[in-house]
């Protein structure tokens, strides 16, 4: 995690982000081992340098995202939650694979979501 501040993109050119964002971009889009799933825990999904990334990866069948946060501005749900191979949940409204519900009161939350699952 890259603290929340206005230069944070700049901030995952330099040690020791650019080796964890190397790692990342490779594990989602290119080398011999991708990963299928990406859980996403707390992350309000504006962030434009991860989104590219991410959306690059929802290019391939085999991938599928799941993102737990509080809340989502208006923007990034209506962006995210009308891809087929997404699953948000926040406490207001959810998605499953582009099929809009209500929220879950609690398993958006880090502590539920590790004790249900």
């Amino acid at each position: 995690m890259v603290p929340p501040q206005h230069r944070k993109t700049i901030d995952t050119t330099a040690h020791p982000y650019s080796v964890l964002w190397s790692d990342f971009r490779g594990l989602l889009c290119q080398g011999p081992t991708m990963l299928n799933r990406l859980a996403c825990v707390g992350y309000g999904l504006r962030d434009e340098h991860l989104n590219a990334v991410i959306e690059n990866a929802l290019g391939r069948s085999d991938f599928t995202m799941l993102a737990f946060a509080h809340a989502l501005t208006d923007q990034a749900f209506t962006r995210w939650s009308a891809k087929r191979t997404v699953v948000i949940v926040t406490e207001a409204r959810c998605s499953l694979y582009g099929e809009v519900g209500p929220g879950h009161p609690a398993l958006w939350d880090f502590a539920t979501l590790t004790q249900t699952i």
